[in-house]
């Protein structure tokens, strides 16, 4: 019945009294259908659904549907809150129960849980937003992972007697550098992955030996004897040695080392870098014995990963030095080259000193050390020589400044005559002037080259109507033929020259057909030489030539000798150049042109060829290029006057 119906009745009932009240004394008689029901009407039973709150509901959502809050019987359901009428429900997410229907789950919390407590291996949680269920797993000991905000260690069975405890705690004191209990190597830390476990158990490959333990990946049949400072000279016989390691690269491409070999692990114990030096003495064998030091792991089976210093030569002793910054293990090893069957005793001698750049001992990497850690003595911070200053041999280093001026050559002065005045040679920053040569005595003498160069642009003669010379090959030198007029060269008079084939002129009777040039002056031969072009020269694919002419009157000739369409061996084969050498009648002036160049290599440009000119013992010369690149260019030429 509805609320409207319900009032009305209610209404009507309240009527009635009010009329008998008003009629007399004597209450009306029923009428004939009163029966014994005769009353006011019963309220009628309250609707599940219909939006009002009536009678037992609890809520009225206006609906039968479960899970929405309010029941299909208008009960509220678990987790949900229902206000008004119609009801309106709602749930929260985190308050702790799970609301039916609205949420997957509800742990009292907003927050997405990613494991168990501590000793819980799985466990249930929910997600940020109770919408999902999660099953989540959790540390425990005996899980055979550390966690290390619970436990010392896990082996994964939490039985004690192993080293760690029911409860996951250490047994001993791993790290204190006593080797104890159930301990099988004591380094003195507890770091993972250095061959001694935090439990201070030998890891997986590796090998640990002596106190505090020194370890290294396990080689087979293969057990170090520890070197240190303390060691001084060590007998070792290889005589019983393993044979695994065949090959040392890459300190050496060698790879005949399949003989006996000692090897050794040298540890720095004194907490502080030392310079090591060790000495390999070989007994009564003639066999070629060599001495490496290895590092990084492996490297003892024979997978080098560096090379920290070798010694291979063929004598007695063999030496190595490095640097041990700390206790990290060096692998030292004597072993015997090309001879699998022979065997020697040996010694060892290990010698260290402190490393450190201003202890006044000269280490390694060290160019210097004057016993201190300051600048602008000479001798850096870093230990390494100061520019303008020079530094002797000694322990602690003396160094004192470079002065050029002071007649005393030293460093890199080119020079050094006792002034600095300019012009004599020597100039005021002590190198050597244009057109001078200066000996390398204490104080340096400087004299006038004979000639002085210039740069001039090339001017070459017409050479079809020479003669050719018949030198068209490899290293070829013509016979000797006689200059057509006197010439002075180097104040001595010349009278004869050949042609070699690799771009020179020699003014004498026997020529040298040198392929190879180095720089002038040299003593060794060709002298008397006139290089315009001094460098390997080949063929190239147009037929090359080789010309001489002589041009102009009596009194004012000119020798000519042409070299066309000549490859350096370092240019490609199309490629070529062409260049001649001029001698003046009368002023004994020379020079070079250069004509035409075909192509693009470096060595058609000088980059290989000796340029200059030389005297007849090779004692004095001047030299315009040595291997330099772009040292002639086609149209440039040079000018050698005497003075």
């Amino acid at each position: 019945m509805s609320q409207v119906r319900f009032l009305a009745r209610r209404s009507a009932l309240a009527l009635m009294i009010a009329l008998a009240a008003c009629g007399g004394d004597e209450p009306a008689s029923p009428g004939p259908d009163a029966g014994p029901d005769a009353g006011p009407d019963a309220p009628p039973p309250a609707v599940c659904g219909d939006g009002a709150v009536e009678g037992t509901e609890a809520c009225d959502d206006g609906n039968t549907a479960a899970e929405d809050g309010c029941s299909a019987t208008c009960t509220v359901e678990t987790g949900w809150t229902c206000t008004g009428a119609p009801s309106t429900c709602t749930s929260t997410c985190g308050d702790g129960t799970t609301a039916v229907g609205a949420e997957a789950c509800d742990d009292g919390n907003t927050d997405t849980e990613t494991g168990c407590a501590y000793g819980t291996a799985t466990c249930t949680g929910c997600s940020a937003d109770c919408q999902t269920a999660l099953t989540l797993t959790g540390s425990v000991c005996g899980d055979g992972t550390v966690d290390a905000d619970h436990e010392q260690c896990d082996e994964g069975d939490a039985v004690p007697g192993d080293g760690c405890d029911a409860t996951c705690q250490l047994e001993s004191t791993c790290g204190d550098g006593v080797l104890e209990g159930l301990e099988g190597c004591e380094d003195g830390n507890t770091t993972a992955g250095d061959g001694c476990s935090p439990l201070c158990l030998v890891e997986e490959g590796s090998a640990c030996y002596g106190l505090p333990s020194i370890c290294a990946p396990a080689c087979p049949a293969a057990v170090p004897t520890i070197l240190d400072c303390d060691s001084g000279t060590v007998d070792g016989n290889t005589m019983g040695g393993t044979t695994i390691i065949t090959a040392y690269a890459p300190c050496t491409t060698l790879n005949s080392y399949a003989g006996a070999e000692r090897f050794y692990v040298f540890s720095n114990s004194s907490g502080a870098p030392v310079d090591v030096n060790i000495v390999a003495t070989r007994g009564g064998s003639s066999g070629d014995y060599d001495l490496f030091v290895l590092g990084d792991s492996g490297a003892t089976c024979g997978a080098v990963d560096t090379c920290i210093d070798s010694s291979t030569g063929t004598g007695s002793t063999e030496t190595v030095d490095f640097t041990a910054a700390d206790a990290s293990p060096y692998y030292v090893i004597y072993d015997i080259y090309n001879a699998p069957t022979a065997t020697s005793a040996f010694t060892l001698a290990i010698t260290c000193r402190p490393a450190g750049c201003g202890n006044g001992l000269v280490n390694l990497d060290e160019e210097c050390d004057d016993g201190n850690g300051g600048n602008g003595d000479g001798c850096s911070d870093t230990c390494t020589v100061e520019a303008g200053h020079l530094c002797d041999d000694g322990e602690p280093t003396q160094c004192h400044p470079i002065v050029c001026g002071d007649g005393l050559l030293e460093g890199e002065e080119e020079c050094d005559d006792g002034n600095d005045d300019p012009g004599d040679g020597c100039s005021d920053a002590c190198a050597v002037e244009p057109d001078y040569d200066c000996t390398t005595d204490s104080p340096s003498v400087c004299t006038p080259r004979p000639y002085t160069v210039s740069t001039i642009a090339a001017a070459c003669v017409d050479m079809s109507g020479g003669t050719d010379v018949d030198i068209i090959g490899d290293d070829e030198v013509s016979d000797a033929a006689a200059l057509p007029f006197s010439f002075t060269y180097f104040g001595q008079p010349a009278t004869s020259w050949v042609m070699c084939s690799n771009g020179n002129l020699q003014l004498t009777d026997d020529g040298f057909n040198n392929w190879t040039n180095w720089p002038i002056p040299d003593e060794d031969g060709p002298n008397a030489l006139i290089a315009p072009f001094w460098d390997d020269l080949l063929f190239s694919s147009t037929e090359p030539t080789a010309r001489v002419l002589t041009t102009g009157s009596p009194g004012s000739q000119v020798f000519v000798a042409e070299w066309a369409n000549w490859r350096p061996s370092g240019a490609s084969g199309d490629s070529g150049v062409t260049f001649q050498a001029m001698l003046y009648e009368g002023s004994n002036v020379i020079e070079f042109h250069y004509c035409a160049i075909n192509g693009t290599d470096s060595a058609l440009f000088g980059s290989g060829a000796t340029i200059g000119i030389e005297n007849q013992d090779g004692t004095s010369g001047v030299e315009v290029s040595y291997d330099t690149d772009d040292a002639v260019t086609a149209g440039s030429g040079f000018r050698f006057t005497p003075r």
